[in-house]
């Protein structure tokens, strides 16, 4: 090698070595201030320790390990946050565009394992607000995708110790985040372009009687699914009548699943959310609905579907709803002496067009269901309504064969100590109602009816008052020429203190007394 080539080999490596020198020198003074920073320069209500920082200005990279994060309540000093996480590491930092264009560039931030728990103050009022000015964010910050991974939060009440929301297993990405003066002064302070997100499970405490449990599922900026989701009664179904001032169902509500797609959030000029999808799914829900009579009844007006859709506090737009094999039991109990009767519905499906408060007349939210009432009679039914009606004018109509009556018995034995007898070989009603006032037609085919009055035993028949009860009932159908008696009822008056299918119930009930009760037929002349 000549000695013009050493010296420049030599003035190489020198420089080298130099430079490596000062990039270490520069990385170490920075990560001095940074450790400076962190430990002297955060509000004295939040404590933070960490491990380990390891920070490498060449990569424009750095990590922090092993967090621990509190933060207190500055007067009652009352934890408010607390968050632990494996690590935090920020990658690809570009410091020319922070440099010459004020951008913060930032290929990806990630986030393991933080396991962040959020204690719910009672009295919101005992946090000191301060009042600040708005601050000038003069940046432009672009950042190339956020990752966390394996999180976990909780939402403590601090009054009672209670797990409010607890989601464990949490992975969660956005993608091409932006942030600039004008994005933070958006109702959602953040641009960008995709989200996925998955969670193991999900525990929601909805309120002081009812608790949310859901499974396995996963979110995206297209679709969402959710697992074994689960709505149910904090209290069994009798203790929960020693919790309550006036009636409430207990409930117990399984979904295999609950599907969306396509959906969109949005957020409109006046704050107003919206929610919208071509397509909900919910599949084999189970269904298990108990009321107990004996509590005192609730006196609030209960309103009918279009006004519930009309008056939600955001905008909904579900253009198609189906739900595919559902089972539905309520059981309600009226008499002390026993645990109340029972009416289901099997193989439950629904078809419901135009579940929302967007849409402008004529058109119409549409239900078609099709089931098995008390599991053998096959049942279907339409019903539809306009959600800008303020009349709440809808119409009911259904269609019933081949009810053996016996199976109502366990409903109306235990509830209103009676028995039936006979077939009901088809039924047709249809309702027509508004939030007032409806009325009622039925046809029906039948034959061999009988009612059996029992004691207050429960078991015994009362023979005098069967007697009564059945000479005013026809006992068939079958006399009339086309085998159908028919009935029509008006001015049928709404108790807005009960639910809607008490209302398509006291419907039934007087369309079937005008059709099955003896009367003089008028004949055509």
């Amino acid at each position: 090698m000549g000695k013009g080539k050493k010296i420049k080999l030599i003035v190489l490596l020198t420089v080298v070595v130099l430079a490596a020198w000062a990039a270490s020198k520069v990385n170490s003074v920075v990560k001095e201030k940074v450790e400076d920073y962190l430990s002297s320069s955060l509000p004295e209500t939040v404590k933070l320790k960490y491990s380990n920082l390891d920070l490498d200005l060449w990569k424009g990279a750095a990590t922090l390990e092993g967090i621990e994060l509190e933060n207190f309540n500055e007067t009652s000093k009352e934890p408010l946050l607390k968050l632990r996480l494996d690590s935090l590491s920020v990658n690809d930092i570009g410091y020319w565009a922070y440099l010459f264009n004020d951008n913060i560039d930032i290929g990806n931030i990630q986030l393991v394992r933080p396991q962040l728990t959020y204690f719910k103050l009672q009295n919101p009022d005992s946090v000191k607000e301060v009042q600040e000015e708005p601050k000038v964010f003069n940046y432009r910050v672009n950042l190339g995708r956020l990752d966390i991974s394996k999180a976990g939060i909780e939402i403590v009440n601090t009054e009672t110790d209670s797990i409010l929301l607890h989601v464990s297993d949490l992975d969660f990405g956005l993608d091409k985040v932006f942030v600039d003066e004008t994005v933070l002064r958006q109702k959602i302070p953040v641009d960008y372009e995709g989200y996925q997100m998955a969670f193991d499970s999900l525990f929601y405490t909805i309120g002081p009687f009812e608790n949310m449990a859901v499974g396995p599922s996963k979110l995206s900026q297209q679709d969402m699914a959710f697992e074994n989701v689960r709505i149910f009664s904090k209290y069994s179904k009798y203790e929960l009548s020693k919790h309550i001032p006036v009636e409430r169902d207990f409930a117990d509500v399984v979904f295999e699943s609950v599907t969306l797609k396509d959906y969109k959030i949005g957020v409109g000029d006046s704050g107003r959310v919206s929610f919208s999808s071509p397509k909900m799914e919910i599949l084999n829900p189970q269904v298990d609905f108990f009321r107990d009579k004996l509590v005192a009844d609730d006196p609030k007006i209960k309103p009918l579907y279009n006004e519930m859709l009309r008056d939600l506090s955001f905008d909904l737009t579900i253009d198609s709803l189906q739900i595919k094999n559902a089972s539905v039991a309520y059981s309600e109990r009226v008499k002390q002496d026993n645990h109340g009767g029972k009416i289901t519905f099997s193989n439950l499906n629904a078809d419901i067009a135009n579940v929302s408060n967007t849409y402008e007349a004529p058109i119409k939210t549409e239900i078609e269901v099709e089931a098995n009432f008390m599991e053998h009679a096959p049942l279907k039914v339409h019903w539809n309504f306009d959600v800008n009606d303020p009349d709440g004018t809808f119409i009911f109509q259904a269609e019933l064969d081949r009810l053996k009556v016996h199976d109502v018995n366990k409903f109306s034995e235990p509830n209103l100590r009676i028995k039936f007898e006979g077939e009901i070989e088809q039924l047709y009603f249809t309702i027509w109602g508004n939030t007032n006032v409806s009325q009622v037609d039925m046809r029906a085919k039948y034959e061999d009816f009988q009612i059996i009055a029992l004691k207050k035993d429960g078991s015994t028949p009362n023979k005098l008052l069967s007697g009564l009860l059945n000479t005013l009932v026809a006992k068939d159908s079958d006399r009339l020429p086309d085998h159908f008696r028919e009935g029509h009822k008006e001015g049928i008056e709404r108790n807005k203190t009960k639910s809607v299918f008490n209302y398509v119930w006291i419907n039934a009930k007087d369309g079937l007394l005008k059709t099955m009760v003896n009367h003089k037929r008028k004949h055509k002349t």
